[in-house]
């Protein structure tokens, strides 16, 4: 008997030990910076020391959600942003001033855009994102933004089912991203958020309610550093072996396609845009390839038309891609006009139909 509670508290003194260097080891920016990765634990730890003060927990015009991590807040009024830009929200959350009622106005078309930064239009005010630049290009028709940044397919889906459904639209759009792929299988990104587990009997939804941002600081002091590192390690592994590139396409187009039904089921239209960030061309300007966006359009039949194209038509006639992470004011302009164009040649304007017409990929 002794001699096994000898053995157990040399186990924890080994454990303690290790915990303690771990912590040391996370602490040390050089360490962190080349153990980081795209998972749970290096996106809190790295939003805890950037972020960490209780000044600072949030970005300005984020507020907590329970349900979907964090959310544009409601009545946000001329507030500065992106150097020199403004920002507003309507009572809904909605970016703008405009106020919607539940019911659609008659003889208008309403669509509703679902996305991440480059739909909310980071780095752009409010009439300069391509959500109001469409709305801007089309009488007759409302457009309401409910992009946020930051935002995974999951958060988008939770967005539509909570919010966007509510406001019965003729057409709904995704703004569809690479990145947002890899934020589905995150439980943590700018802040705690939910996640989709894929399981035999469909999707289940974790990590709800999501807690606030301070609820995480509160708990940081008492989470192990050795299962942040675990988490991380095993992240490289995942990447390595493959596994995480198939449970990312498996979880993104079980995502979309209830999406899709749940978009059909309110009665609208979906429609997927591929959006490019400004990096895709400032890579190689000499290249006019065309990523294939990773989601099986033609299986259910769901109109997709990809930006890429227009923009490399716009670069041989000498346009300039901005040196930011997204589109600037002209940017948002190509990927209004890019949508509005696939808009009309499918017809999808012309009425405020409540049926989905057959797919068209581009």
């Amino acid at each position: 008997m002794r001699r096994a509670l000898g053995a157990l508290a040399g186990c924890l003194t080994l454990a303690v030990v290790f915990e303690a260097a771990v912590r040391v080891a996370l602490s040390a920016p050089g360490i962190f910076e080349r153990v980081k990765g795209d998972d749970d634990a290096s996106h809190r730890l790295e939003w805890v020391r950037g972020r960490g003060g209780r000044e600072g927990v949030a970005l300005r015009f984020d507020v907590h959600d329970a349900r979907r991590g964090w959310a544009l807040a409601p009545n946000v009024s001329g507030m500065p942003v992106f150097d020199g830009k403004v920002l507003n929200s309507n009572s809904k959350g909605i970016r703008g001033t405009e106020e919607y009622t539940r019911e659609r106005p008659a003889g208008k078309l309403r669509i509703v855009a679902l996305g991440d930064s480059l739909t909310f239009g980071d780095e752009v005010g409010d009439a300069e994102t391509y959500p109001d630049r469409l709305r801007q290009s089309l009488p007759g028709t409302e457009v309401l933004n409910l992009g946020v940044h930051g935002y995974g397919h999951d958060q988008m889906l939770l967005a539509f089912r909570d919010h966007g459904a509510a406001y019965r639209p003729d057409i709904v759009l995704l703004g569809f991203s690479e990145s947002d792929m890899d934020r589905n299988l995150l439980g943590f990104r700018d802040y705690a958020k939910p996640r989709f587990d894929l399981t035999a009997g469909g999707l289940i939804l974790r990590n709800v309610p999501v807690p606030a941002p301070e609820a995480v600081l509160d708990g940081e002091p008492f989470r192990l550093r050795s299962l942040d590192l675990l988490t991380m390690l095993r992240h490289r592994w995942s990447v390595r072996s493959g596994a995480y590139f198939h449970e990312r396409h498996r979880l993104t187009a079980a995502i979309l396609d209830t999406l899709v039904d749940e978009v059909r089921a309110a009665g609208a239209v979906p429609v997927f845009v591929h959006l490019p960030y400004p990096g895709d061309f400032r890579v190689d300007r000499g290249s006019e390839t065309v990523p294939v966006m990773q989601y099986d359009c033609g299986r259910k039949s769901v109109h997709c038309v990809s930006l890429y194209p227009l923009f490399h038509q716009r670069l041989r006639k000498g346009f300039r891609v901005t040196d930011g992470d997204h589109w600037d004011p002209a940017g948002n302009s190509v990927i209004a006009e890019g949508t509005k164009a696939y808009l009309v040649r499918q017809g999808l304007l012309k009425t405020a139909s409540k049926t989905s017409p057959a797919k068209s990929n581009e």
